[in-house]
């Protein structure tokens, strides 16, 4: 596949999905495609893409992969918890919330704190931000979630569990990064295991976004093989940085 081909495919992504996939790590775009026309010219590939719909949002499934689950490094969780600023109303950005799963994680954790707070839970897939919003999760998830959590915070049905009592503190809606503005007036941002879908060449800009909508000494959080190397912020703690 040459530089053209990939970006006449970069192209159609874009115009059919609304996400500008020039900014990812080039490598895993690369794979990706190559994956699913293994038995076709890259040239047909293109032609099929132009046409066929399901084949564009496969492919734009495939690079943006979305693997996520409740309480993903329980520790992280335990951390954030010594480091949530001490104000009477926080507001929180969940970037690249996928499914919904990190967003309620927080939820309960602020739930269980008493805090007062809004989620704004952000994503690029429109598909993922309305699963993520109805919350309806399978039987699986009763190996991330305590037994009193389940109760407390879901109820048992005959597909699953579904969220009770957290949603009315979350707000799930569609988001591209490099294109969308920055959400404002945030405290706390989490954004774990995001930055590495990128080149390293964006970073600068993600975190010029980030730094802007984050308050006073704001906090940033990200995965935990990602780092922030940037003069903006300040490392408190194992995934979590300050902005100075």
């Amino acid at each position: 596949m040459n530089r053209s081909q990939l970006r006449e495919i970069l192209d159609i992504l874009h115009e059919k999905v609304g996400v500008e996939f020039i900014h990812y790590h080039k490598d895993a775009v690369i794979n990706a495609i190559t994956k699913e026309c293994v038995n076709d010219d890259v040239d047909d590939y293109i032609e099929q893409l132009k046409i066929n719909d399901n084949l564009v949002n496969r492919l734009a499934s495939k690079i943006l992969v979305g693997v996520t689950r409740f309480f993903r490094n329980p520790q992280f969780f335990e951390t954030l918890k010594q480091h949530i600023p001490h104000k009477g109303f926080l507001r929180f950005w969940v970037v690249g919330c996928a499914t919904g799963e990190e967003a309620y994680s927080l939820a309960i954790i602020l739930e269980e704190l008493g805090c007062n707070y809004k989620i704004i839970a952000t994503d690029v897939s429109m598909d993922r931000v309305v699963q993520a919003h109805v919350g309806l999760y399978g039987n699986g998830i009763v190996s991330d979630i305590s037994k009193e959590r389940l109760e407390r915070f879901f109820i048992r049905t005959s597909r699953g569990y579904q969220v009770k009592g957290l949603r009315h503190n979350i707000t799930f809606k569609t988001h591209e990064l490099f294109e969308d503005d920055a959400i404002e007036d945030i405290d706390v941002i989490l954004c774990r295991n995001v930055l590495v879908y990128f080149d390293h060449f964006n970073y600068g800009y993600l975190y010029d976004k980030f730094y802007s909508s984050l308050n006073d000494e704001g906090l940033l959080c990200v995965g935990q093989i990602e780092q922030v190397k940037s003069a903006l912020f300040e490392k408190v703690d194992e995934c979590i940085y300050r902005k100075i």
